[in-house]
Parts: C-alpha cells; sequence; structure tokens
C-alpha cells in the first residue's frame, strides 16, 4: 500500500511555498521575530530605563521603542511559578493576549513578568489583567512620547 502525500509534489530539496489565506491580515497573525526582545542588550535596555505597571498577577516593565512598533519579552520565573506546565501556559497566554491587542499599541518595548501564585488564575483572569495591563502600558507611553 502506497501512502498518500499531503502536500504538493515538488523538485527535491525544494521548498513548498502556500499562499497566504487573503480573508487572514497577515500583520496581526503570529509572533514573528520582528515583534520579540531577542537579545540581551533588549532586555538589558528595558530593565535599566523601565517604567513599571502592575497589574496582578502581572508586572509589566516598558520603554518606548526604537522600532516602529510594540515589542514583547517575557520574563516568568521559576521561583514565581513553579511547574513547567504553568510557566509554558502563563507565556502562551501572555503571547496570545499581546498577539490580539499589537495593532492598537504603542511604539514601546515591554517585558512581562509573573507574580508568585499567577499560576492559581484561570485563563479568562489572566485574559483580562493582562487587557488591563496593556491598556495602562500603551496611554502612559502615549502620554510620555506626546510630552
Amino acid at each position: 500500500m502506497v501512502a498518500a502525500r499531503c502536500w504538493p509534489l515538488a523538485a527535491p530539496g525544494a521548498v513548498p511555498v502556500f499562499a497566504p489565506d487573503p480573508l487572514i491580515g497577515l500583520n496581526d497573525q503570529g509572533f514573528p521575530r520582528h515583534v520579540r526582545l531577542v537579545q540581551a542588550s533588549d532586555y538589558q535596555r528595558v530593565f535599566k530605563d523601565a517604567h513599571r505597571v502592575s497589574q496582578p498577577p502581572f508586572t509589566g516593565l516598558w520603554v518606548p521603542s526604537p522600532t516602529e512598533g510594540p515589542r514583547l519579552g517575557m520574563a516568568v520565573a521559576k521561583k514565581n511559578v513553579r511547574q513547567a506546565t504553568q510557566r509554558n501556559r502563563i507565556k502562551r497566554l501572555i503571547r496570545e493576549s499581546f498577539r490580539r491587542h499589537r495593532s492598537g499599541m504603542a511604539p514601546m518595548d515591554m517585558v512581562i513578568m509573573c507574580k508568585p501564585g499567577a499560576q492559581r488564575f484561570n485563563n479568562a483572569d489572566l485574559h483580562q489583567a493582562l487587557e488591563r495591563l496593556w491598556k495602562r502600558m500603551s496611554s502612559q507611553c502615549e502620554k510620555s512620547l506626546s510630552s
């Protein structure tokens, strides 16, 4: 019996190219590299010159961004959230919430940190806390840019 192929046949070594779905806005989807803090120097700049916003169970640190849009970094410490599955759940929720809200955010570099006990919050409560955090951080950044 021959296994069925799920992708179009291409030359050996060729990378398949898929057309984007026209119904999905590519600017709003995914978590591409240009919207992440990836270098240690980016994190150091945020930690050094940060404005702090607290929204339990999160703390957000932000600085105005040298790039055009918002960029996200996360610091979910093992000290505050012991189980890896819970740390990963929280980071997934942060990424998803950021992905959905980044188009309306001010240009800033931010690092989101968890407070102890964050694993006790359910997903809906975490989403609500993140929405409030994004709004507060964005409004503070817009005020500082206009001054």
